[in-house]
């Protein structure tokens, strides 16, 4: 009690004057018009821009929920599409909806991290691993283009090596030429890959898109890769041909892994040809 009286006559003519200020304010406000319409207009205004600033706050920290909502979403829409089906009926009067079976399946996941132009072996890390159905050998695509191929994972996490690595080899064709070649990155401009293997017959110009080829279990047929930017005949039977990325890599926040349903069956056939 003592130690509050103290504080009291310490204080006690601030707090005084602060009270005499709040009397003089309310009585001033209340009695007068003008100035209770100004303290009316002022309050809403202040109050408005707190609930603004309040409402913003709150949708900026559930605006995460809803990209994951949305990531799922779009991942169940592309397990919905035409590619991601395999037609197994060979009768002409059978509805081909009652033949279609899953071909592919698109697991959405994040990056969390990134280990891009240290070198040559660029790769990326996802939130999804193998409890969530991430195998080794498995292709990652982003909304605009190819991202990379799964080579580790654990339980919980996975590492994909980047299109943008001196190792990776894509399947790549370019679009309406029914020609195909290797894609690869020569670790130089990462807006660009280069399509080798293509021969000097193959009919295409400057602009043409290149997309997935479809002839490897990694990736369905018809996913954008970039366009061509130029080209020139680089021995009597090939084509050195510029690709411009359609995807940038460094901006790349989700994902998705696609997991090939008729994967074990592909390799276990190749396998037999190899042997044979």
């Amino acid at each position: 009690m003592g130690g509050l009286l103290q504080l009291f006559i310490r204080y006690g003519g601030i707090l005084l004057f602060f009270l005499l200020e709040g009397i003089c304010f309310y009585l001033i406000v209340q009695y007068n018009q003008k100035q209770q319409q100004i303290y009316l207009s002022t309050s809403d205004y202040i109050i408005g821009a707190a609930l603004d600033r309040y409402n913003t706050a709150v949708s900026y920290f559930s605006l995460r929920d809803q990209l994951e909502k949305l990531h799922a979403e779009n991942a169940r829409l592309r397990d919905s599409l035409d590619d991601t089906y395999y037609l197994s009926s060979m009768r002409k009067d059978t509805f081909p909806g009652d033949s279609l079976i899953p071909a592919y399946r698109y697991i959405p996941a994040n990056v969390i991290n990134k280990s891009l132009f240290g070198g040559s072996t660029n790769s990326i890390t996802l939130d999804r691993g193998g409890m969530h159905g991430v195998k080794p050998g498995q292709g990652v695509i982003a909304e605009q283009g190819v991202v990379g191929i799964v080579v580790d994972t654990t339980r919980h996490f996975s590492r994909v090596m980047s299109i943008l690595h001196s190792n990776a080899r894509i399947s790549a064709a370019i679009k309406g030429a029914n020609q195909h070649g290797s894609l690869i990155w020569r670790g130089k401009d990462p807006r660009f890959l280069s399509l080798e293997a293509v021969p000097t017959h193959a009919e295409f110009e400057k602009g043409d898109t290149v997309e997935t080829s479809g002839y490897s279990h990694k990736f369905p047929r018809g996913i954008m890769i970039g366009a061509i930017e130029e080209f020139y005949k680089q021995t009597d039977n090939n084509y050195f041909i510029k690709v411009r990325m359609v995807n940038d890599i460094t901006t790349v926040q989700q994902v998705y892994v696609i997991d090939r349903l008729m994967q074990a069956e592909w390799e276990q056939l190749e396998q037999q040809s190899d042997e044979q």
